[in-house]
């Protein structure tokens, strides 16, 4: 199995996640086709759910129409384990800044223990001490000038993304 290259899942608005690895012998355009034809089969099966089992999940036929949609948007494409990171990481630090409240900061603040938990020019900050992938996490924050919550997913490695310097 050829571990320098991947096969990277595309959505807009999405975190590119890895789909595969090229298979030994495998060109780049055999690994895209292979995920492309694998995504008309899932969504095979999503109309089949949706026809046949519309009401096996509480929101119904609604969750097989929306992994439809997804799979359809979704677009495959090969490269190095180095680009896919740089499109993670460009992917997370453009998703936006959300205004958030008292108490969802204050049920993140509990449910796990807080990381760099810290107030930097008047922002109480802290971040989630379970990570979304690698280096990143969600990080929430109060604006003590504003009086404002916010969440925002971040580099933890990077201070550079952390909330405080973008509000």
């Amino acid at each position: 199995m050829k571990m320098n290259k991947v096969i990277v899942a595309l959505r807009k608005n999405q975190i590119p996640s890895v789909y595969d690895f090229l298979r030994d012998g495998e060109t780049d355009e055999q690994a895209e086709e292979r995920a492309f034809l694998k995504s008309l089969e899932n969504v095979g099966t999503y109309m089949h759910h949706h026809e046949y089992f519309p009401n096996i999940l509480p929101d119904g036929s609604e969750y097989w129409e929306n992994q439809m949609k997804a799979e359809n948007e979704r677009e495959y494409k090969v490269m190095s384990w180095e680009e896919f990171e740089a499109e993670q990481k460009k992917a997370v630090l453009e998703m936006p800044l959300k205004e958030s409240n008292a108490e969802e900061w204050e049920e993140m603040l509990n449910v796990l223990p807080p990381k760099a938990w810290t107030t930097h020019n008047e922002v109480e900050i802290f971040c989630m001490s379970e990570f979304y992938t690698g280096t990143f996490t969600t990080q929430y924050a109060h604006d003590h000038r504003t009086g404002k919550y916010y969440s925002k997913l971040v580099d933890f490695c990077d201070p550079k993304t952390w909330i405080c310097e973008l509000i």
